[in-house]
């Protein structure tokens, strides 16, 4: 006898577009803002705990990566 192949814990509710767009847009929002930082150089899809780049911090022009908590400690992205 065979064991079943395990399947992945799923939810049976349908998962609505509204409710995905609702939980993102507070990161759409910080993210847009710290686009106006003028140490902002990039986001890196590829790194989830320090996914801005950042040359503030680096001392160079070799940015560094950080998490959204440092832009927000900084400030720079604020409008003066």
């Amino acid at each position: 006898m065979r064991n079943p192949v395990p399947r992945p814990f799923t939810d049976d509710r349908p998962l609505h577009k509204d409710a995905v767009l609702q939980n993102s847009l507070p990161l759409i929002a910080a993210l847009e803002q710290i686009a106006r930082c003028k140490y902002f150089t990039g986001i890196s899809e590829h790194a989830p705990r320090t996914p801005i780049h950042c040359i503030k911090y680096a001392g160079s022009q070799v940015p560094i990566s950080v998490n959204l908590a440092a832009c927000h400690t900084c400030g720079e992205y604020k409008p003066s």
